[in-house]
């Protein structure tokens, strides 16, 4: 039997290679971070290190950007303002600077930063430079906006849905009582002789009442109270068929121009609804032209692959018939954008329009499934485009 004491001791592993210089410890494991862009800058700001994570959020390999100026990754306006030499100021002044916002990467692009800016001094207090860290922070900046927007389009919702229910609630005691004057109004017509100075103006409260009536019909649409007759309909026939009305409702200072697509699908809803919509957005169109412009109706087959956000809803993906009614006229601004669906809010001149107008037009069009959504630029004027689903024609009887 051996000797335990002679017996030979098993063969360690051998010790990995250790980095003893600390310096060169902490330079290798900043350059292999790849989630954080961390680099040095020079006291003048020049970049004089650089890690992976600062390749893999920037762009630049490490032979491209070393010397460089780190203005080099802020948007033009912001270098023109001064404001990379000031951060290195307020760094300098405070012994650390921190922020967010957009930067730049190689390609052009930009991304949402947080950045971090740290003098570094050594044991004599000679500033050696600066530390920079930055974080791509895109993504979250892009779920916080969405989430607001979201947030938005709640509380918009929320306050349209609650004026269509009183608009409905009014609409239908104020829709009972005008029929009742316009009865009324007829008998006492028909009691009347040709010669009686009483005729006229019974038949001036008739009108009157006629016309009150038709602002009751725009209430209940906007409130969805109105029943309507959906039918599976072609749109490019609807939209020809009102021409020579929309030209004549826009008068000869407007050029009228329509584009018809030639595969268009089918949609469902109500014909003289949908005639309505078309020629209510038509007028509002020549209310913001004055002095003549262009008016353009398109109708189009689109793919909607992304949910489109908008400032009063959100258009699911899917394919669309989409109506595309422009003008040329002035533009309006963002509180406009949000408000203009709503019950006698307008754009136009006192006196010029009573603002139930874009309200029933959102009215038929949302109690009908489709979407509408506006859009308007300096120097391009107005769109409304609205988004109904696109059918087949035996998706449902073709009315």
């Amino acid at each position: 039997m051996k000797n335990n004491a002679m017996e030979s001791e098993p063969t360690r592993p051998s010790r990995p290679m250790l980095v003893k210089d600390h310096e060169q410890q902490l330079s290798l494991m900043i350059a292999s971070v790849k989630d954080y862009a961390i680099f040095m800058l020079n006291p003048e700001g020049r970049i004089m290190s650089w890690n992976t994570g600062a390749e893999k959020i920037k762009g630049y390999t490490e032979n491209e950007i070393i010397g460089k100026h780190f203005s080099i990754f802020y948007p033009s306006e912001e270098i023109q303002a001064g404001k990379p030499e000031r951060e290195l100021k307020t760094a300098l002044a405070e012994g650390r600077f921190e922020e967010e916002g957009w930067r730049l990467r190689k390609d052009g692009s930009l991304f949402w930063a947080n950045v971090v800016i740290t003098p570094v001094y050594n044991g004599a207090e000679a500033l050696l430079g600066f530390s920079k860290v930055t974080r791509d922070l895109t993504e979250r900046k892009y779920a916080e906006e969405t989430l607001r927007q979201a947030q938005e389009q709640f509380i918009q919702a929320s306050r349209m849905g609650a004026m269509a229910r009183l608009a409905g609630e009014i609409a239908q005691e104020f829709d009972a009582l005008t029929k009742a004057i316009i009865r009324q109004s007829k008998f006492l017509v028909s009691s009347l002789n040709e010669g009686n100075p009483l005729r006229g103006r019974v038949e001036e409260i008739e009108k009157i009442a006629e016309s009150a009536s038709t602002l009751t019909g725009q209430l209940l649409a906007f409130s969805s109270g109105q029943v309507l007759n959906p039918k599976l309909l072609d749109l490019n026939i609807i939209v020809s068929s009102i021409r020579g009305t929309l030209q004549w409702l826009t008068g000869k200072d407007i050029e009228l121009v329509t584009e018809l697509s030639p595969t268009l699908g089918w949609i469902k809803i109500d014909p003289f609804q949908m005639e309505n919509v078309v020629i209510n957005l038509a007028a509002r169109a020549r209310e913001a032209m004055e002095l003549g412009g262009k008016l353009t109706i398109k109708t189009s087959s689109v793919k909607v692959d992304t949910a489109i956000t908008h400032a009063n809803g959100i258009i699911p993906s899917g394919q669309y018939v989409r109506l595309s009614v422009g003008d040329t006229g002035k533009e309006m601004n963002k509180e406009a954008q949000t408000r203009i669906f709503e019950p006698f809010f307008t754009t136009s001149a006192k006196g010029k329009e009573t603002g139930l107008r874009l309200s029933t037009v959102y009215g038929v069009v949302r109690q009908s499934g489709g979407h509408i959504m506006v859009k308007s630029e300096v120097g391009k004027g107005t769109a409304f485009e609205i988004y109904f689903k696109e059918l087949k024609e035996n998706d449902t009887v073709r009315g």
